[in-house]
């Protein structure tokens, strides 16, 4: 079994390879739901921790345009837009609410103005990973400061996940702060509060 160094820089290297899926890659004519369900599948199975638990559903894009995250379908057909919103939707929900995404719905539901945004949202995220190596050393590193050794694998292994969970509380909660912002003022007056656990999964 290869030590916990180079099982770190392993997984490291691979997470490089992160797939996107950028705008033209979409395709350009619309997709019915079980079309764009399959696509999406496909394409984010990498970020899947667990493959028994589905990624997406009809249930759950019906309950995510109910949110206000996207727009309704167009005679039950789904545009580019469409699969970037929720290719976006899936990515995120493991961080933030169902709620708190639909604070950004002006953002999300117009296609105009989720373009740009989502291409910042992809050049932003193949930054972050592509920046995983080194990431990992530096978690190496100062868990090689704190004392821990070659042999002691579990406690290295928890070392470098109280790291990485110290950075991402940092972020989740700035996003959340920034997202709170948001959440003041509601232009369209129609949006109901919806918890974590509404069914939107």
């Amino acid at each position: 079994m290869a030590g916990w160094k180079e099982e770190t820089r392993r997984i490291a290297a691979e997470m490089t390879q992160i797939p996107q899926i950028h705008g033209e890659e979409i395709p350009d004519i619309d997709l019915y739901l079980d079309q764009v369900i399959t696509y999406l599948e496909k394409r984010l199975e990498f970020f899947q921790r667990d493959s028994r638990t589905p990624l997406i559903t009809g249930t759950m894009v019906n309950n995510y345009s109910k949110a206000g995250l996207t727009r309704p379908a167009n005679r039950k057909r789904y545009d580019r837009a469409h699969v970037m919103a929720l290719n976006i939707i899936c990515q995120l929900k493991r961080m933030l609410s169902i709620q708190d995404m639909s604070k950004m719905s002006g953002a999300m539901e117009q296609p105009d103005r989720l373009r740009p945004v989502y291409q910042l949202f992809l050049d932003t995220q193949q930054q972050q990973f592509s920046d995983m190596p080194q990431l990992a050393e530096e978690l190496i590193r100062r868990t090689e400061d704190v004392g821990v050794t070659d042999g002691e694998q579990e406690q290295a292994l928890a070392a470098m996940v109280l790291q990485l969970s110290a950075q991402a509380q940092r972020d989740i909660l700035l996003a959340e702060r920034l997202i709170d912002r948001l959440g003041r003022q509601d232009p369209k007056g129609k949006r109901k509060e919806k918890g974590r656990n509404d069914g939107c999964a």
